[in-house]
Protein backbone atom coordinates (compact mmCIF):
# COMPACT_ATOMS: atom_id res chain seq x y z
CA UNK A 1 0.00 0.00 0.00
CA UNK A 2 1.35 3.41 -0.92
CA UNK A 3 1.54 6.40 1.39
CA UNK A 4 -1.16 8.10 -0.66
CA UNK A 5 -3.52 5.12 -0.36
CA UNK A 6 -2.91 5.03 3.40
CA UNK A 7 -3.57 8.76 3.70
CA UNK A 8 -6.83 8.42 1.77
CA UNK A 9 -8.04 5.63 4.08
CA UNK A 10 -7.17 7.58 7.22
CA UNK A 11 -8.49 10.92 5.95
CA UNK A 12 -11.82 9.48 4.87
CA UNK A 13 -12.59 8.32 8.40
CA UNK A 14 -10.76 10.96 10.47
CA UNK A 15 -12.09 14.14 8.84
CA UNK A 16 -15.62 13.94 10.32
CA UNK A 17 -14.18 13.25 13.79
CA UNK A 18 -11.90 16.27 13.78
CA UNK A 19 -14.88 18.58 13.55
CA UNK A 20 -16.98 16.77 16.19
CA UNK A 21 -18.23 19.17 18.84
CA UNK A 22 -17.23 22.31 16.94
CA UNK A 23 -19.82 24.89 16.02
CA UNK A 24 -19.22 26.38 12.55
CA UNK A 25 -17.63 29.81 12.86
CA UNK A 26 -16.57 29.30 16.48
CA UNK A 27 -12.94 29.11 17.57
CA UNK A 28 -13.51 26.79 20.52
CA UNK A 29 -15.97 24.02 21.30
CA UNK A 30 -19.02 24.92 23.38
CA UNK A 31 -18.95 24.24 27.13
CA UNK A 32 -21.57 21.89 28.55
CA UNK A 33 -22.23 20.86 32.15
CA UNK A 34 -22.21 17.19 31.09
CA UNK A 35 -19.05 17.46 28.96
CA UNK A 36 -17.47 14.32 30.44
CA UNK A 37 -20.48 12.16 29.59
CA UNK A 38 -20.67 13.68 26.11
CA UNK A 39 -16.97 12.93 25.58
CA UNK A 40 -17.51 9.29 26.56
CA UNK A 41 -20.44 8.90 24.17
CA UNK A 42 -18.44 10.58 21.41
CA UNK A 43 -15.57 8.16 22.00
CA UNK A 44 -17.94 5.20 21.78
CA UNK A 45 -19.45 6.55 18.54
CA UNK A 46 -15.96 7.06 17.11
CA UNK A 47 -15.00 3.47 17.92
CA UNK A 48 -18.19 2.10 16.35
CA UNK A 49 -17.75 4.25 13.25
CA UNK A 50 -14.16 3.15 12.78
CA UNK A 51 -15.10 -0.49 13.43
CA UNK A 52 -17.63 -0.40 10.56
CA UNK A 53 -15.19 1.42 8.29
CA UNK A 54 -12.38 -0.98 9.23
CA UNK A 55 -14.48 -3.93 8.09
CA UNK A 56 -14.92 -2.29 4.69
CA UNK A 57 -11.20 -1.48 4.37
CA UNK A 58 -10.21 -4.99 5.45
CA UNK A 59 -12.52 -6.52 2.81
CA UNK A 60 -11.52 -4.17 -0.02
CA UNK A 61 -7.85 -3.41 0.71
CA UNK A 62 -6.85 -6.12 3.18
CA UNK A 63 -5.53 -3.70 5.77
CA UNK A 64 -6.60 -3.85 9.44
CA UNK A 65 -7.50 -0.58 11.15
CA UNK A 66 -7.69 -0.15 14.92
CA UNK A 67 -8.03 2.96 17.07
CA UNK A 68 -7.78 3.88 20.70
CA UNK A 69 -9.61 6.88 22.08
CA UNK A 70 -8.40 8.85 25.07
CA UNK A 71 -10.85 11.05 26.94
CA UNK A 72 -9.73 13.99 29.05
CA UNK A 73 -12.15 16.04 31.07
CA UNK A 74 -11.65 19.30 32.86
CA UNK A 75 -10.73 22.89 32.34
CA UNK A 76 -8.64 24.05 29.41
CA UNK A 77 -6.51 27.15 29.74
CA UNK A 78 -5.37 28.79 26.54
CA UNK A 79 -5.08 32.02 24.65
CA UNK A 80 -7.87 32.06 22.05
CA UNK A 81 -5.71 33.77 19.44
CA UNK A 82 -3.01 31.10 19.81
CA UNK A 83 -5.26 28.06 19.41
CA UNK A 84 -7.18 26.77 16.42
CA UNK A 85 -9.48 23.79 16.85
CA UNK A 86 -9.68 22.67 13.25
Amino acid sequence: MTVRETAEIVTRQAAPMVLAGKVPGEQTPLAHADHAVRACYAALRMQESVRRYAEEVRRTVGVPIHIRVGVNSGDVVSTPSAVTYT
